[in-house]
């Protein structure tokens, strides 16, 4: 749909997008637009039409809309107005995706407005402008019912590398292409540095210091270190090697992997492959780096939890129901966990009445692995980049989710 300036030659006629455009109109921005401008006043009907389907069948049109040069009209059956392309960002809660300069490049070519409430309070009159959408993570479920008050919409600029909140069969027979954000490269930095300062909060017993000199105490509390124990790690995709190399060279640690049945993973010789109960029942410190799927989800459950070494620390960073979180308050409660470091709930906010947020030996934070200042002006950019990428139709294939239909 985005070819070049001139489209694709025709005899002394070309095609540009869906049209065939006559050779004159080699000068004007549109020719259908500007003739069903001037069709609108003289011609009525056959100018409402010609309008119509210029704006249903022009993906970088605006709802309603028509680029003409730098301006953007809008046409109905009663009046025209100026109007660009309508790009939505959800959920900039911490406005740091506002904050981005990178926003500039757009500014003459489409229309942003940054929403900090939900989706549900916003207007059907904007939603049903929207051509464009740019989510934050998980924040905001993209389901159907979205979808629908959205008619206009073509893409979705997803950050992060997941879309498991993205109802993508509904995405699909609506149309709508769905980018993910799998350049960002800031998570591999802040994930890792987040889970090592996790497991070294813990074992030095921070949670427990700080809630004691919070009430005027001064308590004697015995740490230990992380030199010379045993770090399992569950998932050695991107953030779990990061933390395997970290913890080596950094804390000389001895690193085991959980060696996943069929898997063919070469890891490095300094790195013990073990079997999943023989890595949590040897293991000081187990810390979850795997994605969400029918195999993870639950995979810490009752019977594992309580196979794990006496003393132990579990860290969780990856995703909240790859833990089972009734088992695990049994067995922070009943042993033999000595503690835990959880970012990552099954249900999120965490219930202000979990009795997670009872135990002293629990270091809790609420999702925090990613929001930085850095992965959101990353996410930002790769944003901007991207939709400027489809307007000029140069978007990876690789880094769309699936083809729209």
């Amino acid at each position: 749909m985005y070819g070049s300036p001139a489209g694709t030659q025709c005899g002394r006629w070309f095609w540009k997008g869906s049209f065939l455009y006559p050779p004159f109109t080699r000068v004007l921005p549109s020719f259908y637009p500007c003739a069903g401008l001037w069709l609108a006043y003289v011609y009525p009907v056959v100018g409402r039409l010609v309008l119509w389907i210029t704006n249903k069948y022009e993906p970088c049109l605006a709802a309603g809309g028509l680029r003409i040069g730098s301006l953007y009209l809008s046409g109905n059956l009663i009046n025209f107005h100026f109007m660009k392309p309508l790009l939505l960002i959800l959920d900039d809660w911490e406005g740091r995706i506002a904050a981005s300069s990178c926003w500039d490049k757009l500014n003459e070519t489409v229309d942003i407005q940054f929403l900090s409430s939900p989706v549900d309070t916003v207007s059907d009159d904007v939603l049903a402008r929207a051509n464009f959408l740019m989510a934050i993570r998980e924040r905001t479920p993209l389901t159907q019912q979205v979808f629908a008050r959205m008619p206009q919409l073509k893409l979705v600029l997803q950050t992060g590398g997941h879309a498991y909140h993205i109802d993508q069969p509904a995405a699909q027979k609506q149309g709508i292409a769905i980018a993910l954000g799998r350049r960002a490269k800031m998570p591999l930095v802040a994930v890792p540095e987040l889970t090592m300062a996790m497991m070294l909060g813990v074992m030095h017993l921070l949670p427990q210091a700080q809630q004691a000199m919070r009430a005027g105490q001064w308590p004697l509390l015995t740490g230990r270190t992380l030199s010379g124990r045993r770090l399992g790690i569950l998932g050695m995709g991107r953030h779990g090697s990061k933390v395997a190399h970290i913890a080596r060279t950094a804390f000389n640690m001895n690193v085991a992997a959980w060696a996943r049945p069929g898997s063919n993973t070469k890891y490095p010789d300094d790195i013990t492959c073990l079997p999943l109960e023989e890595l949590l029942s040897t293991s000081d410190v187990v810390s979850i780096h795997l994605r969400l799927s029918g195999e993870s989800t639950g995979l810490l459950n009752k019977q594992r939890l309580q196979i794990m070494k006496p003393g132990s620390v579990l860290i969780n960073t990856s995703r909240g129901a790859i833990v089972d979180e009734a088992a695990l308050i049994d067995t922070l409660t009943r042993g033999p966990l000595a503690a835990a470091a959880l970012d990552v709930f099954t249900h999120e906010p965490l219930s202000a009445d979990s009795p997670l947020r009872s135990f002293a030996n629990v270091l809790l934070t609420p999702h925090i692995g990613w929001t930085v200042e850095e992965v959101f002006e990353e996410f930002a950019q790769i944003a901007c980049t991207q939709l400027l990428q489809y307007l000029e139709g140069t978007l990876p294939a690789s880094e769309l989710l699936a083809a729209a239909s």
